[in-house]
């Protein structure tokens, strides 16, 4: 979901994300933290997506197009990516198993790669890479939930998605193949950027320091009276505080980012989101 200006903030936004994604895997986090870091990192990734999505330009392209760009996009790298992991999780094993054993073992781990199951012990140690397939059919479901004129209808759309997915989260279904499940939350908050753009919220109309305060102190809030939240385990709590907490912590996040303006090594983060998902799990093991 690029557009054609390169924007800092965002790369810097991306960089803050994908280090939260490190530290919210880390072992040694407490658990306050972790609450704290997974109830709005992954909806950050999401609005950030939808902020940079130019609809015009995929209406005037056409689906199909847009399906070839994105699965160059993000599915072919998570493949990439993920085959590599498990030519390295095979080396790794082999030190431990028989031969039979590390057969077994491989063509276990490239099921789950291929049904992109968010698990390390399913997954080759490339579990965060979950994000790119979620995100690719994500992409699929905004633009034809943006091809709805009638904005009510839109988001009745997405009321209902919603409500399919807690049904689904509530009952403890098992994961859907590509977060099938998820994308109905995801897609919620790539709207949200996509609208956020629009009415440049984060841009011409930004917000003054204490009204942002407000909003941190509510997202803290909001966080602290729900569960741990999970997208790649499609955990969410309490839908209704998870949408308020998610929303606000993200936003307040992109705030300081266009304060910010300039940071090299955040930047450089940002730029690298892909390569640090594809391997901080396997040199974290």
């Amino acid at each position: 979901m690029n557009n054609h200006k390169r924007e800092n903030w965002i790369d810097i936004a991306k960089g803050i994300g994908i280090l939260l994604v490190i530290i919210g895997h880390s072992s040694e986090r407490p658990m306050v933290l972790k609450q704290f870091i997974y109830s709005f990192h992954m909806p950050l990734f999401f609005i950030i997506s939808g902020y940079v999505y130019n609809h015009n330009k995929w209406k005037e392209k056409g689906i199909k197009q847009l399906i070839i760009c994105r699965f160059r996009d993000y599915v072919i790298p998570y493949f990439v990516f993920g085959f590599i992991n498990l030519g390295l999780n095979a080396v790794v094993e082999a030190r431990h198993m028989t031969g039979s054993e590390l057969i077994h073992s491989t063509i276990e781990h490239a099921f789950w790669l291929f049904y992109s199951y968010g698990s390390a012990a399913r997954m080759p140690n490339c579990t965060a890479l979950w994000f790119l397939p979620c995100l690719f059919l994500c992409t699929i479901y905004v633009f034809v939930l943006l091809n709805i004129d009638n904005k009510v209808f839109r988001y009745f759309i997405c009321l209902c998605g919603l409500g399919i997915n807690a049904l689904l989260s509530h009952f403890a279904v098992p994961q859907l193949p590509w977060h099938i499940d998820t994308v109905l939350v995801a897609s919620v908050f790539i709207l949200i950027g996509y609208e956020l753009k629009n009415a440049k919220m984060l841009t011409d109309n930004i917000m003054e320091k204490n009204g942002v305060v407000y909003i941190f102190v509510i997202g803290l809030l909001f966080t602290y009276m729900n569960t741990e939240i999970s997208f790649n385990a499609n955990r969410y709590g309490n839908m209704i505080f998870m949408l308020i907490g998610s929303f606000s912590l993200s936003y307040v996040c992109l705030w300081m980012c266009i304060k910010l303006k300039e940071c090299a090594i955040l930047s450089y983060f940002g730029r690298g989101t892909i390569i640090v998902m594809a391997f901080s799990y396997f040199f974290k093991t």
